[in-house]
C-alpha cells in the first residue's frame, strides 16, 4: 500500500476495521486500529504471511474473472489512487476488491457509483472452509460478513458478493450478502460511538491481550520510576489468574509435544498427511544460516561494533510465582 493510500485510509474506518473494533477479527484488535488511527503505533506487527498475501494478489484478478464468467457480468477494478471510497459520512469509508455491473457496461468507476451502483464483490482465498456455509448461501466468517455490511452501508447498495476459492480443494464458491438494515444499524451505531470515544474523543480502548496492546503499555510506560510495591487486591486477583493459565498452558504444551511426536513417529517418511482434519506436512527444512557474534567481535571488532544497533530501552515482564521457585 502506497504511503498516500495508508494515510487516507487513516481518517476513517474501512472493512477490515469494523470486525477488529467489535473484537472479530483474527488479525486485528480494538486498540490496533486505535493506534493506526491515531498514528500511534511506530513499531506495527509485521504483515501476514508473505506467501499466503502474495496468493491472494496472485490469484484475486483470476477469481475475479472466474465470478464474471460465471455470473455473466462485468467486475470493475479500482486503482489504488481511487481508494478508499466514503459515503454521506466522511470517515466512514470503502476499499472494495471490485465492482459489479451488467456485461457491456462500459462506464468508468466514478459514473457508477454516481449512477447507482448494483452490488460489490469481494475476492478472497481460504484454505480452510471452516465458517464457509454452502455456495449461493450468506454463511461466511464473521469478519468477512461485517465487511460486507459495512460497504454496503458506505455505497448505498443492496447486495455484495463474496467469491471464494479454495486451493486445498480446489474448489470455487460465490457467496451473496443481501443488506439487512437492522444488522446495519447496530453495527453504524457502535462503530459511531466508538469512533467518537476512541479516535475524535482519543480515549484508548481496554487493553486486551494483543501484541498491539503490549507495545502501546511498553511505550506509555518504558522507563520504571518507582521501586517494586506490595500488590493490590486487584493485583493478586489477576496474578492468581494469570498463575492458573501459566500452569494450563504447561500442561498442553506438554500434551501437544507428545502428540506431535507420535504423529511424527506414523509420518516417518512421507511429506505429509491429509484427511477430515486438514493436513499435516512435516516437510524437509533449509537449515538456517547465523552469524557467529562472538568471533566476529573476536576477529573484527570494528566491523562488530559498526553493525551494532541500538533499540529504545524496553522493559522484561517475568511472572515468578511460587510454585516456580520451587521447582527451580
Amino acid at each position: 500500500m502506497d504511503p498516500g493510500q495508508k494515510l487516507r485510509r487513516r481518517a476513517g474506518l474501512g472493512g477490515s476495521d469494523i470486525a477488529a473494533i467489535f473484537g472479530l477479527s483474527p488479525f486485528a484488535s480494538p486498540i490496533d486500529v486505535y493506534l493506526d488511527k491515531t498514528g500511534r503505533d511506530t513499531e506495527p506487527e509485521p504483515e501476514r504471511d508473505d506467501a499466503q498475501k502474495r496468493r491472494g494478489n496472485i490469484l484475486e484478478p483470476a477469481i475475479a474473472n472466474w465470478y464474471a464468467d460465471e455470473e455473466g457480468v462485468r467486475v470493475v477494478t479500482l486503482e489504488p489512487s481511487e481508494l478508499p471510497l466514503t459515503g454521506e459520512v466522511s470517515w466512514a469509508m470503502a476499499s472494495p476488491d471490485r465492482l459489479v455491473v451488467q456485461k457491456g457496461d462500459t462506464r468508468n468507476v466514478w459514473s457508477i457509483l454516481q449512477g447507482g451502483l448494483e452490488r460489490g464483490l469481494e475476492v478472497k482465498t481460504a484454505r480452510s472452509m471452516e465458517g464457509w456455509g454452502d455456495a449461493g448461501t450468506d454463511v461466511i466468517p464473521v469478519e468477512k460478513y461485517l465487511q460486507c455490511v459495512w460497504y454496503m452501508y458506505v455505497l448505498d447498495v443492496d447486495r455484495w458478493d463474496v467469491a471464494v476459492y479454495f486451493p486445498m480443494y480446489d474448489t470455487f464458491r460465490t457467496y451473496t450478502i443481501l443488506r439487512d438494515r437492522s444488522i446495519e444499524a447496530r453495527v453504524v451505531d457502535h462503530a459511531t460511538s466508538w469512533w467518537r470515544v476512541h479516535i475524535v474523543g482519543d480515549t484508548p480502548p481496554t487493553v486486551d491481550g494483543s501484541a498491539a496492546a503490549g507495545r502501546w503499555l511498553l511505550d506509555q510506560h518504558r522507563i520504571p520510576t518507582k521501586p517494586e510495591r506490595e500488590a493490590t487486591p486487584e493485583e493478586i486477583a489477576l496474578a492468581e489468574q494469570l498463575k492458573q493459565v501459566r500452569t494450563i498452558r504447561k500442561a498442553a504444551q506438554v500434551n501437544e509435544a507428545l502428540l506431535a511426536n507420535q504423529l511424527k513417529a506414523t509420518i516417518g517418511e512421507a511429506h505429509g498427511i491429509h484427511g477430515s482434519f486438514g493436513a499435516i506436512a512435516w516437510g524437509p527444512v533449509k537449515g538456517a544460516s547465523r552469524v557467529d557474534v562472538k568471533l566476529l567481535a573476536e576477529n573484527h571488532p570494528d566491523i562488530y561494533a559498526a553493525c551494532i544497533k541500538t533499540g529504545k530501552p524496553t522493559r522484561s515482564f517475568r511472572p515468578l510465582f511460587e510454585d516456580d521457585e520451587e521447582e527451580g
